[in-house]
């Protein structure tokens, strides 16, 4: 059995302040399971590589069979075209993946759970006959706290039209999608109308599991 390879593109400004957050979304990837991960930290300067709290993580990452390599963007016409960079690295996955490898984009306060991979991977192949793939809800949460979720302004509505029933599975109900361009995006191989990598951040909310974290930041399941 191929052991698929998730490629992750993190975005992060360096901050001193703010590489806690960093360092539980790091701590969150290294506990994935039954998959490698190339992990790309795409900063806006070196220092992130030498701050002592994320400076044993690729080793850590090198020791299970993975990667993660820091990458500083250089020619950005705004610094706010950080959060684009991870474009480039597309075309060249899509080249190269396997049909079970993910591209995953996240950024410096956003954990994606071992758990959510799995959701992800499991309900995937049984949407698919529907044109739906799983998606996420994303909440923050403090320690001591309920979790917020952050995204939803109002409630949203679905009538019975809008479910789709998937067998033993359950029910896959498809609202409209409060994130536009906001929150992580996983890609696979599938390709859409356009001929390329097809986001899977769809206009579904399909079985969605959400689990209560520790930490500080944005946290999706």
């Amino acid at each position: 059995m191929t052991v698929p390879t998730h490629t992750v593109s993190i975005t992060a400004h360096y901050a001193p302040h703010r590489i806690e957050y960093l360092r539980t979304v790091l701590d969150a990837i290294a506990d994935w399971d039954d998959c490698r991960t190339d992990v790309r930290l795409v900063t806006n300067t070196d220092a992130l590589a030498r701050d002592a709290a994320i400076r044993d993580h690729p080793a850590r990452f090198r020791d299970a069979g993975s990667s993660l390599t820091h990458v500083v963007a250089e020619r950005l016409d705004d610094p706010f075209h950080l959060t684009w960079y991870h474009k480039r690295f597309l075309e060249p996955w899509r080249e190269s993946a396997g049909p079970d490898d993910l591209f995953i984009y996240l950024e410096d306060d956003t954990v994606l759970t071992g758990a959510g991979i799995r959701y992800f991977q499991r309900y995937r192949p049984i949407l698919e006959p529907f044109r739906l793939v799983p998606s996420f809800i994303r909440f923050e949460q403090l320690p001591g706290t309920e979790p917020v979720v952050v995204d939803l302004g109002r409630p949203e509505f679905y009538g019975h039209g809008d479910s789709v029933r998937i067998g033993d599975a359950g029910v896959a109900h498809v609202c409209r999608n409060p994130y536009s361009n906001r929150g992580p995006s996983t890609w696979t191989r599938r390709p859409s109308s356009r001929g390329t990598c097809a986001p899977a951040r769809p206009w579904a909310f399909a079985l969605t599991m959400c689990r209560t974290g520790s930490g500080r930041g944005t946290r999706w399941c």
